[in-house]
């Protein structure tokens, strides 16, 4: 189809936004969930892997 455009998925406004919001809220809910564990390693690991997923958005 000559002339017609590839649009991402996150196209729409609130998209990006949306997306964003809900890492913040997975990331503060497992802070919370670390907090209250202490060093329980898989969930060190889960939060670490949120954290940097997060930090590239």
């Amino acid at each position: 189809m000559a002339g017609s455009k590839l649009v991402p998925d996150t196209a729409h406004p609130q998209g990006d936004v949306a997306l964003r919001e809900d890492w913040k809220k997975l990331k503060e809910r497992l802070e919370e969930m670390v907090i209250a564990w202490g060093n329980y390693r898989p969930l060190c690991l889960i939060y670490r892997i949120i954290n940097a997923v997060s930090n590239a958005y």
